[in-house]
């Protein structure tokens, strides 16, 4: 677990409140401390309005934990992971899948430091080796909550959608697979779109739910050039990519308890507007990718479905000679507790 091993040890490790966002205060120790901290913004949570107290991370690539206090006791809490969207896929490419979606209701954290990591969106790549044209080189990374005392719980990365080799209309990558799979790369060739593995993740949790494990679109034997596939969603597979017109993404699940009025005060400006637009107030997270034509115009998924940061939806595929598909979404989590 890299940057976490710490956490765990039974020494209790030297934490400052600088940089993890908790315990600030002088000495005394006369009033026992009982509140929960943690999160990207505000660490000491925001409080909508609705009976609960919400917690959200949205970094990726840097250490972030919620805290409970000995003094608070153990927490039942209810949250949402969503895993980083994968990217689209080279010319001609398929979407990228979404990430897996969790979510957890009445679940009971213990007293203690629980580690966070969201998981990036996979990368837009411009690079010219065939490899790097689609597939897993395009998937977005996991977002994982390190529950003190040794359990995870996993939001998988989406399947970067595939690409086309452009010097050989036969050559063409699949999907790959992810939490959501991945579109398959179009025009005269036939692949299957990549496979959703999220049901695989958390065996053994309980009070969880996993949403998404759906493929990506595939690419049918043509009669003429065909399009992408579409990467698929945390509701619903990728559309085939036929003849016309790309494959449309996979819908994304709604949990509106985690809906964007509630959440957006602690979304960063710019992205709050666009991020409010795609999660909307019935919380959809986790849209697939939409495939593109050959010779299409720059990727990008319509509204409301863009690839916005903190919503794990998948990337677009390229659709512009030798362009590289749109960058898979970061992913994010979000804890809430009644207050």
């Amino acid at each position: 677990m890299g940057i976490f091993n710490d956490f765990f040890k039974k020494e209790k490790p030297i934490l400052t409140g600088l940089k993890f966002g908790f315990g600030g205060g002088g000495g005394g120790g006369a009033t026992a401390n009982t509140s929960i901290t943690g999160g990207t913004t505000t660490v000491a949570g925001i409080t909508p309005g609705n009976g609960y107290r919400y917690h959200v991370f949205m970094q990726s690539g840097s250490p972030q934990s919620l805290l409970i206090p000995e003094a608070r006791g153990p927490v039942s809490c209810d949250f949402l992971i969503i895993g980083g969207g994968g990217s689209g896929g080279w010319d001609v490419g398929g979407g990228g899948g979404a990430g897996g979606m969790v979510h957890g209701e009445n679940y009971t954290f213990p007293t203690g430091t629980h580690p966070v990591s969201v998981g990036a969106g996979g990368v837009q790549t411009s690079d010219s080796p065939f490899l790097n044209k689609g597939n897993s080189n395009l998937n977005g990374n996991d977002s994982v909550l390190f529950v003190a005392g040794g359990t995870t719980i996993t939001g998988k990365g989406g399947g970067g959608g595939g690409g086309w080799n452009g010097s050989d209309p036969n050559v063409v990558l699949p999907g790959a697979a992810g939490g959501n799979g991945g579109g398959a790369a179009g025009y005269l060739a036939a692949e299957p779109g990549g496979s959703g593995n999220q049901n695989s993740a958390n065996p053994g949790v309980s009070n969880i739910t996993n949403y998404g494990n759906y493929n990506g679109g595939a690419t049918d034997s043509p009669s003429g050039p065909q399009k992408g596939g579409g990467g698929g969603g945390t509701n619903g597979a990728g559309n085939l990519g036929a003849a016309s017109p790309a494959g449309k993404g996979g819908d994304a699940k709604n949990i509106p308890s985690f809906g964007a009025p509630l959440i957006a005060p602690e979304i960063p400006a710019p992205t709050r507007t666009s991020w409010s637009t795609t999660v909307a107030p019935q919380g959809y997270y986790g849209y697939g990718g939409y495939g593109n034509n050959d010779g299409g115009s720059n990727p990008a998924n319509p509204a409301p479905r863009a690839a916005i940061n903190g919503t794990g939806n998948g990337g677009a595929g390229s659709g512009a000679p030798n362009g590289g598909g749109d960058r898979g979404a970061d992913g994010i989590i979000i804890i809430r507790y009644s207050v």
